[in-house]
């Protein structure tokens, strides 16, 4: 009896050690070994998700050089319970960005690659990293590059106010649930401050001229951006796919608010590959359990659409948002002028649909396109939807 309690109290004892909090600081900018970001996620991994683990960095050299490390194969899957918090490194943010600390990746061709891999996880906060693709390919290569891959898991935050990301150079600059099963889906995640498809300048688009942010099957809160300095760059278009939910399925609040898309830092070029924000839904026979509000944004309509939707969800709301002109409503955010342009398009949506309201404050400011268009959608509401410059 003896033997077993003694038994019982190491074990104990051992698994309390695995619980406590643990702070893992990148000293050196290498691929891997000693005090380098490789290390530092294996160590979390080993450390338990018992209580929150951190990764800071502390790299000595000061420089940009010094302050960037480049990989050159995968690293390993960031773990549950785990905050990388980039902005902790000493030194100046990288161009426009608040990042401090680059993850630069040179990977051979037709090589999959994830910057960073969130499979399966809880709890994850990613802050102040610039992750970018260095290798170069032509335009008619097509590689599968992401910057950060999401796959189901719960409470993941990419990004806040004063600790944005900067993404670029990807297939897809940030992606979720792209290869899950149908029963798989991400619930509340948050994407705030942070520059996609620009490197840290604001305005240089990398030679891979996709690279949108694709989010397939997300649940629960869904925020892009916020209040305005929660808001986020997008070089190339946000889209939002619920093609594997169900009406069964738990609910979706997404919230896209205070972004800019298709157009730099500036405001000066709009991006020419960038199809805006589109949501779209596959659900069967009924309306989706998916309610859009997309308020106070700016958005280019370079190619074909400001704002698109189609499928059955819930609701859709668009309120107060600029499209194909910024708030000064004398430049246009777009060079096919004449071209057959819409602001809001709508392809067989089922769900609701409000455009404004009895408010004229929140009318959506629409220029330089064709302000709308509908196809196969009924069920509309429009109060001071457009105001046409």
């Amino acid at each position: 009896m003896y033997h077993k309690n003694v038994f019982l109290f190491l074990l104990f004892f051992i698994l309390s050690l695995r619980s406590f909090s643990a702070v893992f600081v990148v000293t050196s900018k290498a691929d891997s070994g000693p005090g380098t970001l490789r290390e530092a996620l294996t160590k979390a991994a080993a450390n338990g998700i018992a209580t929150k683990d951190f990764i800071n960095f502390n790299l000595p050299d000061l420089s940009e050089g010094g302050r960037t490390i480049v990989l050159t194969s995968q690293l390993p899957d960031v773990s549950s319970n785990l905050e990388i918090d980039g902005t902790t490194q000493a030194g100046a943010n990288f161009g426009v960005s608040h990042a401090k600390v680059a993850i630069f990746c040179q990977i051979p061709k037709y090589y999959a690659f994830d910057g960073l891999k969130i499979f399966d996880k809880h709890d994850v906060i990613i802050l102040g990293l610039y992750i970018k693709m260095l290798t170069v390919i032509t335009t008619t290569e097509v590689m599968f590059w992401t910057g950060i891959a999401i796959e189901g898991g719960k409470n993941i935050q990419i990004g806040s106010a004063g600790k944005g990301n900067v993404i670029n150079g990807f297939t897809l600059q940030l992606r979720t649930n792209i290869f899950v099963n149908a029963i798989d889906s991400t619930e509340n995640l948050t994407i705030k401050d942070n520059i996609f498809g620009f490197d840290a300048d604001g305005k240089t688009i990398s030679n891979y001229k996709g690279g949108e942010v694709a989010l397939y099957d997300v649940i629960g809160q869904i925020e892009i951006g916020g209040l305005p300095e929660e808001g986020n760059l997008f070089g190339a278009s946000l889209g939002v796919a619920q093609y594997q939910l169900s009406k069964y399925s738990p609910p979706a609040y997404i919230f896209i608010r205070n972004n800019r898309v298709g157009i730099d830092y500036y405001n000066q070029s709009s991006v020419s590959l960038s199809t805006a924000i589109s949501i779209q839904a596959s659900v069967n026979g009924s309306d989706g359990n998916t309610i859009t509000d997309i308020e106070d944004n700016i958005i280019s309509t370079e190619t074909y659409t400001g704002i698109s939707a189609s499928g059955s969800n819930k609701k859709l709301t668009i309120l107060r948002n600029y499209i194909g002109v910024d708030k000064t409503k004398t430049r246009p955010l777009n060079t096919n002028i004449g071209i057959q342009l819409y602001g809001i398009f709508l392809f067989d949506y089922t769900g609701d649909v409000q455009i404004g309201s009895d408010n004229t404050a929140d009318a959506n400011v629409i220029a330089y396109c064709r302000p709308f268009y509908l196809i196969e959608t009924s069920k509309v509401l429009y109060r001071w939807h457009l105001s046409n410059v």
